[in-house]
């Protein structure tokens, strides 16, 4: 009896404890403030440059002429040696490999691109320079407790003629952000580490692969060119999902999939690397080659006024291999193509515009 009390007792007890458990206030964790730091006041349309000097490599991040868009280099460490020691970057001419036509690019060869759609807010991450806390100055003593005395990278800012230079040191546990210290002052800084992630990643998550700016359902006409032929395609419905579809602008009533499925495929055609800016098809052989010729050209457009333009041109060498590039407002500058994707675009242009297609004439050589 004595026994069945005890139990009831502690029973009664641990439904006190329960109701007193779910009937308190939850307890909510308040994420602590961060200090909003400006290190050099400065905003993105004044931006001069970028750079950070990893270990690895260098990356250099600046805005084109036109302020629309941005330029970004990175350079591996062995081709910064080799420019500051003024040797060839690339390999001895007895170890290079056997070439057939158009030159091998070297790995450790600087490789500049223009920035993707990320590219303007990653620059907004980093100007004004901001800080989320101020460590202020350090003891020496404590350098290895945030990395300084392993620190390799360093990063630097011009913005409105003003200079910002940073020893990026160790990372937070969790969160990744980066202990800075500004060279000119000596005072130390916690920065949010995604953007400099972000830029030792540049060639990967920065480069502007994609050969236009918008997507198909953004334009309603098209004007594809190719051997001296052409065709006006209209997109119908654009915006309505599932339901868009191109017809011929001769026929606007005959349905023909063959259109959208075309236009697709290019609208997947990528950029493989850049070409240097002021270099047209053909410039990087080291041996004489045969002059481009025009695969096709595209022009893009949205309510009767210019969206875009896509030009892709072809280098058929003398060992029988094909190299193709393209152009377009999005690149601003010639790159060179995947061969296989490109392949299937070329080969079904004559379903697009005719049979005449097939016979392509030289392109432009301008650059």
């Amino acid at each position: 009896m004595k026994g069945l009390l005890v139990h009831a007792m502690l029973a009664l007890a641990g439904l006190a404890f329960a109701y007193q458990t779910w009937s308190r206030p939850a307890v909510v964790e308040v994420a602590q403030p961060v200090d909003d730091i400006v290190l050099l006041p400065c905003e993105p349309d004044q931006l001069e440059t970028i750079e950070i000097d990893f270990p690895t490599h260098n990356v250099l991040l600046k805005p084109d002429e036109t302020r629309s868009g941005y330029w970004i280099t990175s350079t591996p460490a062995a081709a910064k040696k080799a420019q500051a020691s003024g040797a060839d970057a690339g390999l001895a001419d007895d170890k290079k490999p056997e070439l057939k036509g158009v030159r091998a690019v070297s790995a450790t060869a600087p490789v500049t691109f223009r920035g993707n759609v990320t590219t303007p807010g990653l620059v907004k991450q980093l100007v004004p320079a901001r800080a989320l806390r101020d460590l202020g100055k350090l003891d020496p003593s404590r350098d290895a407790d945030f990395g300084f005395d392993k620190a390799g990278t360093t990063y630097k800012l011009k913005c409105g003629g003003k200079e910002l230079v940073l020893t990026v040191a160790g990372r937070t546990y969790g969160n990744n952000d980066h202990y800075v210290r500004d060279r000119k002052t000596g005072k130390s800084y916690l920065m949010l580490g995604q953007p400099f992630n972000d830029l030792q990643a540049a060639q990967y998550k920065l480069m502007q692969n994609e050969l236009s700016a918008f997507k198909l359902d953004e334009v309603d006409e098209v004007v594809v060119s190719a051997g001296g032929l052409s065709r006006r395609l209209l997109q119908r419905d654009r915006a309505l999902r599932g339901q868009a579809q191109w017809v011929d602008a001769a026929r606007p009533d005959q349905r023909n999939e063959t259109f959208g499925n075309w236009l697709v495929r290019v609208s997947q055609l990528k950029a493989r690397s850049y070409m240097p800016r002021t270099s047209k098809p053909g410039d990087e052989s080291d041996t004489p080659l045969p002059p481009p010729v025009t695969v096709l050209e595209i022009e893009y457009k949205l309510e009767g006024k210019p969206k875009g333009k896509l030009e892709v041109a072809r280098i058929d060498n003398p060992n029988g291999e094909r190299y193709f590039y393209a152009r377009s407002e999005a690149t601003a500058t010639w790159v060179t193509l995947f061969g296989s994707a490109i392949k299937e675009v070329e080969a079904d242009i004559p379903l697009i515009v005719g049979e005449a297609a097939s016979r392509a004439e030289p392109a432009s050589t301008a650059p």
